[in-house]
């Protein structure tokens, strides 16, 4: 049961949308309280909330920070070293202390625990974006991309960064990519729109926004 709600959470998670994160901290706080020795799912678990807590219009409370801190104390007691908790922490020095030095040693630790994973170059591609290292980030998610290929948080993130960029095309292509993955999402197809609206192709950001029904959260 409670494996089964970790997994209920990941399948949250993926759908990198607001709603969805609270659903996936949800499912979290289910699989700990069915087994409260899951350190995978407290490291989880403090990452959703310091997610939340970062994000705009999130939950910039104490009370969410506490959240966040007590689930990775408690995904430091029972797996200090593990790759998730690790995370875990680099996230929290993120998205809550906003100490982006402390983040990436965090990040870096985990990159040569796994380097086959794309987790720990997302962090990095963040940190470095938030620092003004535009062309680092792009290197970091390029990277990640090609080890996690349908990571649909990361695809939005790397055309993010390169419409802020006005790297346009770039971040059309990454979008199809994601919309592939997701068809019809609202959130992406706003996005999409934005980034013909900034080319001045009107018609085409047009099309797209008359696609998206009044009831999308974006």
């Amino acid at each position: 049961e409670a494996y089964d709600a970790y997994l209920r959470g990941l399948a949250f998670e993926a759908h990198n949308d607001f709603d969805a994160l609270e659903k996936a901290i949800g499912s979290y706080e289910q699989a700990v309280q069915f087994d409260p020795n899951f350190a995978l799912a407290w490291a989880r678990l403090s990452r959703g909330h310091a997610r939340l807590y970062f994000r705009e219009a999130g939950d910039m409370t104490a009370g969410r920070r506490d959240a966040a801190k007590t689930a990775l104390d408690t995904a430091q007691k029972l797996r200090s070293n593990s790759s998730e908790t690790l995370l875990a922490l680099g996230y929290y020095q993120f998205w809550v202390l906003r100490d982006y030095g402390l983040a990436k040693t965090s990040f870096k630790r985990v990159q040569k625990m796994l380097p086959g994973s794309s987790d720990a170059l997302m962090g990095l591609a963040a940190v470095s974006r938030r620092e003004g290292h535009w062309d680092q980030s792009v290197v970091y998610r390029e990277q990640a991309l090609a080890l996690d290929p349908r990571n649909v948080e990361l695809l939005v993130q790397a055309a993010s960064t390169h419409a802020e960029l006005r790297q346009f095309q770039a971040a059309l292509k990454l979008y199809d990519r994601a919309l592939d993955i997701i068809p019809n999402e609202p959130n992406l197809m706003a996005s999409k729109a934005g980034i013909y609206q900034a080319e001045g192709n009107l018609e085409q950001a047009a099309k797209f926004l008359s696609q998206i029904n009044a009831q999308t959260p974006s």
